[in-house]
């Protein structure tokens, strides 16, 4: 697949809201980067396109990954996010729903995400599909100062 160039700017303006205020390291991506992203074999990408625009614009997106554990192949879930004014129409509940699909279709014996507090219709969908609240706090090692992506 190759994502036209849109997709980049609709892609870092969804991930600017997501990670604006959160303390990891994050820097726009890059089409060649997008490219890289898209090739790996045990990532898969979730999107929402507003079909009635031209160029087709992402509205919502979220990414799975996929790890064999010590405690079994287990889906990482990343990156669920929708624009603001494409907001209360389903996509969130969509984009899990997909997401979910496909941790099943590969055999995944858990799903795992993180989410902030703040984001209180998020964690919403995620406990209408059964996600739980493990009550757990994320530790992030920043390894470099920059991010270095082609």
């Amino acid at each position: 697949m190759n994502p036209p160039k849109n997709w980049v700017d609709d892609i870092n303006e969804l991930l600017s809201r997501l990670y604006g205020d959160f303390a990891v390291p994050y820097e726009d991506i890059t089409l060649a980067y997008l490219h890289k992203m898209i090739r790996q074999p045990n990532k898969v990408f979730v999107l929402a396109l507003d079909t009635t625009s031209h160029p087709h614009r992402i509205v919502g997106m979220g990414s799975i990954f996929f790890l064999h554990t010590t405690h079994g192949k287990t889906a990482f879930v990343e990156d669920i996010a929708v624009r603001r004014d494409y907001r209360r129409r389903g996509i969130g509940t969509a984009i899990v729903k997909k997401i979910i699909s496909c941790a099943q279709k590969h055999k995944a014996l858990y799903a795992d995400l993180t989410s902030q507090k703040k984001r209180r219709a998020a964690r919403r969908i995620y406990r209408r599909f059964g996600f739980e609240d493990y009550n757990t706090t994320l530790f992030s090692l920043d390894l470099s100062p920059k991010i270095n992506r082609p």
